[in-house]
């Protein structure tokens, strides 16, 4: 899924995530299928750590640039996106957002 959405900020895939020269599970025309590259600049890719059922503490940091993480709430998960992704997403769109 990650491939498309890069194909869709008009980025390369980042090195070193492309397991392999092949379009993997994608069918062999996958890119003719989509609109031109470039269709979604604006999107954000969420990378979670493990998610447990705990309470929300409020205790988390997200960032564009990958870090460390273990575990943290779906619901810190969930108050990260309805109300730090929204009110920041000028920080965060065309990104992949690591969070724990």
């Amino acid at each position: 899924m990650e491939t498309v959405v890069f194909h869709g900020w008009s980025k390369p895939y980042e090195e070193g995530m492309t397991p392999t020269e092949s379009d993997g599970i994608l069918p062999p025309n996958w890119k003719q299928m989509l609109p031109k590259d470039g269709w979604a600049k604006h999107a954000v890719i969420i990378r979670p750590p493990g998610l447990t059922d705990g309470k929300e503490t409020g205790k988390y940091k997200a960032k564009t640039k990958t870090f460390r993480t273990f575990r943290m709430s779906r619901r810190d998960l969930a108050r990260f996106v309805t109300k730090d992704l929204v009110d920041n997403w000028s920080k965060f769109e065309g990104h992949i957002v690591a969070i724990g």
